[in-house]
C-alpha cells in the first residue's frame, strides 16, 4: 500500500520529495513481504506520467553492480543504495531489489520479513475468563462488598479519631486524632473484613 506522504508528494508534483521517500522506503522495504518500494515506484511513475513529469533518469552505467550473485551482500546493496541516489534510475532500483530478494532467500537476518507482534495473543491466557453468570455474579458481590468494607471502615476510623481528638481537648490532638485514629482502626476493620470475605 502507497503511503499518504508518497501520495500527496506525487499530487503536489514534488519530484525531489517523492525521490526522498522512495529512497527511506528502500531501506524499510528489506523486512516487508513485497518490498513496498517497488509499488511505490510504480505508482508515482505512473501517476507523474500523467502530468508530463518523469521519475527516472537514464542509467548512466555507472554503478558497483555486478552479475556475479557471490558478491551480492549487504555492503554492496548498501553502495548501490548510494549509487541510485546520485542516478535515479529504474535499472538501478530494479537491481536494488534484485539483491535484497537474494539476500531474504540466503536467509540473511536483515532482510527476513517482519512478523507481526503477538503481544495482544499471549496476554490474553494471562486473564481469568469467567465460567458461568454464577462466577460473574459472584465477582460483581465481591467488588461491591469491598467498596462497601472500605465506606464502613473509613466511618468508624474517623469516628474513633474524633473521639480521641475530643479528650485531648485540644485542636492539634483533634486533627492528629482524627487521622491516626483513621488509620489504626480503618486498617483493622479492613483487615477483619476481608479475611470473613475470604472465608
Amino acid at each position: 500500500m502507497v503511503s499518504q506522504n508518497l501520495i500527496k508528494a506525487v499530487k503536489a508534483s514534488d519530484i525531489d520529495l517523492v525521490k526522498a521517500i522512495i529512497l527511506r522506503e528502500i531501506n524499510s522495504s528489506r523486512t516487508e513481504q513485497n518490498f513496498k518500494v517497488l509499488e511505490s515506484c510504480t505508482y508515482a511513475k505512473r501517476e507523474l506520467e500523467k502530468s508530463s513529469l518523469t521519475l527516472f533518469e537514464e542509467d548512466n552505467g555507472k554503478t558497483c553492480f555486478s552479475e556475479d550473485k557471490n558478491s551480492w551482500d549487504k555492503d554492496l546493496w548498501q553502495d548501490m543504495r548510494i549509487d541510485f541516489q546520485h542516478n535515479f534510475s529504474e535499472n538501478k532500483i530494479n537491481n536494488i531489489v534484485r539483491v535484497m530478494q537474494h539476500l531474504r532467500i540466503q536467509g540473511h537476518s536483515d532482510f527476513q520479513v517482519k512478523r507481526a507482534s503477538s503481544a495482544s495473543h499471549n496476554e490474553a491466557p494471562k486473564r481469568k475468563k469467567l465460567e458461568s453468570p454464577q462466577e460473574q455474579r459472584s465477582s460483581m458481590k465481591s467488588t461491591h462488598q469491598a467498596g462497601k468494607n472500605l465506606l464502613v471502615s473509613a466511618v468508624i476510623g474517623s469516628s474513633s479519631g474524633v473521639v480521641a481528638g475530643l479528650l485531648t481537648n485540644k485542636m492539634i490532638g483533634f486533627t492528629l486524632g482524627g487521622f491516626l485514629g483513621g488509620l489504626v482502626v480503618g486498617a483493622v476493620v479492613n483487615k477483619v473484613n476481608n479475611s470473613i470475605n475470604k472465608d
